[in-house]
């Protein structure tokens, strides 16, 4: 990456998943170290790096259905769980501070929709599906997610808006 020397943005969205929270810290850390290794020092006209993570930032790990509103209020405190989301964060800072001029933003998003072949992550096409499976059968499509899901106030975002 070292001779992309024109960059002027980043624009970064990662995901290694793993069931250790500590596994996704190495791996998506060492993934953005080494972009962020690459092309800052090598990119003279580098202006914003924008970090995408998600809702995640604001709940315990693996916990959604009993979360509310408030628990997605935007804030400088940390809660207290491992989050690979406040490593990248670490990473940016610390970059940031070595070039003058150099902005940040962390885009928190929630859910993204959009097609994406082999995504086991898109809630739009697995509903499509199940929709299609019930008036196939002619039985009435139910809400298959828990009440408090049903009840929330969700963000989502489209893949194709997010490219652009």
């Amino acid at each position: 990456l070292s001779p992309l020397t024109d960059v002027t943005h980043i624009f970064y969205v990662v995901k290694a998943n793993k069931p250790i929270e500590s596994k996704n810290c190495e791996e998506n850390w060492s993934m953005l170290q080494h972009i962020l290794q690459s092309i800052v020092p090598n990119a003279p006209n580098l202006k914003h790096i924008c970090l995408e993570t998600s809702r995640k930032h604001y709940l315990r790990p693996y916990v959604w259905e009993n979360s509310s509103p408030m628990t997605r209020l935007i804030t400088k405190t940390r809660l207290p769980y491992t989050n690979f989301y406040h490593t990248l964060e670490d990473i940016l800072l610390e970059e940031v501070k070595n070039k003058e001029g150099l902005t940040w933003s962390v885009c928190r998003r929630g859910t993204i929709f959009g097609l994406l072949p082999f995504c086991l992550m898109n809630a739009v096409c697995t509903l499509c599906v199940y929709a299609t499976i019930c008036k196939h059968e002619g039985k009435p499509m139910k809400y298959p997610g828990s009440r408090s899901a049903w009840e929330c106030y969700p963000d989502a975002l489209d893949a194709d808006l997010i490219e652009e």
